[in-house]
């Protein structure tokens, strides 16, 4: 079994796109992309090893059809169909260079882990209806009065925010 890498964010660089046919006759357009830096949770880039590639598979089904193209769209394609995705088509479109953000999972399928690779703005969330916020609101306010607050209510602050604020005008870094 293949080492699985780190999940989570990474920069990366286009180098190509083909379309091709999954095992399963679902089509795809596939994105091969040079990873650049691992984003760590603070948001520190770390080196990766030199060379390394992945592949971005975005499936054409009717289910994932409007994703697909909304991918393509963030990528900067103009066009009204699929003819420029493939690289030995009449007026490809150039992918190439283009520098994403890539998430990866681990995903389990056929009782085996592995990488699930996609571009980071792929099935990007949408502002949630206020309806929405206030049915949330509803549902579970109670829980927020249940906990503990951070900071009182009143707006002063606690004694850890009072100590941080002074070693902050005494000119020491807080952490």
């Amino acid at each position: 079994m293949a080492d699985l890498g780190v999940p989570g964010n990474y920069k990366a660089r286009i180098k190509s796109v083909s379309v091709s046919e999954a095992s399963t006759g679902t089509p795809s357009i596939d994105f091969l992309c040079e990873v650049l830096m691992y984003v760590n949770d603070d948001g520190l880039e770390e080196e990766v090893p030199e060379g390394m590639e992945k592949t971005v598979y975005r499936y054409v089904t009717d289910g994932t059809a409007k994703r697909t193209i909304a991918d393509l769209r963030t990528l900067g394609y103009d066009r009204d169909n699929f003819d420029g995705c493939d690289p030995e088509g009449e007026n490809p479109f150039d992918f190439a260079g283009k520098e994403v953000g890539l998430r990866m999972k681990i995903e389990t399928y056929k009782d085996t882990d592995r990488e699930r690779w996609e571009f980071e703005f792929s099935g990007a969330t949408k502002p949630l209806e206020k309806k929405k916020l206030a049915g949330l609101n509803a549902k579970f306010s109670n829980l927020f009065k249940a906990s503990p607050s951070a900071a009182p209510a009143n707006g002063t602050k606690t004694p850890a925010a009072k100590a941080a604020a002074a070693t902050a005008k005494q000119g020491e870094e807080v952490f």
